[in-house]
């Protein structure tokens, strides 16, 4: 049995999902030393570039994890949104959140990153209709936060949900939204304001 050692635990929530659809990844030619994993089912599934894709709009999804190259996600650190970190005031800064929203107070200080494929120099961005997918790194959608309990929460949708952009639904004050995976294989990453940790927690992995 394959050994996998754990490096960062990044937990999130997830909403019973409806209507996503699922693709198919097939296996890579070539390997990646990483790959950000969650362990909602065994075995456990990882963020993948659907059909290998690279290019803008590929959909990201969760697929059984073998390290393949559809798999090299991982974090890298955003210093040009507020700093690379929340600001609830500080030095004149409030931001990512919009005002109002509760969370920049909530995600005080944390830091701010992006989810970079590096063989594509593309991001993992939530859009408008909450689907994460392979876009230009310079694009709205692309920063995460991660929470002190390592939850990803994206400041785009957060804004935009708390604006009436979700469906014409104003969300209230402290309803983050959060990087979500519906624990099957080849389901596409969404991104949900609330819902079970247990499907939705991710881990940074390399092969032993």
């Amino acid at each position: 049995m394959r050994k996998y050692r754990i490096v960062v635990v990044l937990t999130a929530l997830l909403l019973p999902l409806g209507g996503l659809g699922f693709l198919v990844a097939p296996v890579a030619s070539a390997n990646t030393s990483f790959a950000m994993c969650n362990q909602g089912l065994n075995p456990n599934l990882c963020m993948n570039r659907a059909g290998g894709g690279t290019g803008n709009g590929t959909p990201v999804i969760s697929y059984t994890k073998d390290f393949d190259n559809n798999e090299d996600f991982t974090l890298n650190p955003l210093s040009t949104d507020c700093g690379g970190t929340v600001h609830n005031g500080e030095n004149g800064m409030t931001c990512p959140f919009d005002p109002g929203t509760g969370l920049n107070a909530r995600y005080d200080g944390r830091p701010i990153y992006t989810i970079l494929s590096p063989s594509t120099n593309k991001c993992a961005t939530a859009g408008t209709d909450s689907l994460v997918t392979l876009q230009p790194c310079n694009d709205s959608g692309v920063a995460w936060v991660m929470s002190s309990a390592s939850y990803l929460i994206n400041p785009y949708r957060s804004n935009l949900c708390f604006n009436g952009g979700c469906g014409g639904v104003g969300l209230g004050t402290n309803m983050p939204e959060f990087l979500c995976d519906v624990g099957t294989s080849g389901s596409r990453l969404y991104v949900p304001p609330t819902g079970n940790a247990g499907y939705c927690q991710w881990f940074f992995t390399i092969p032993n």
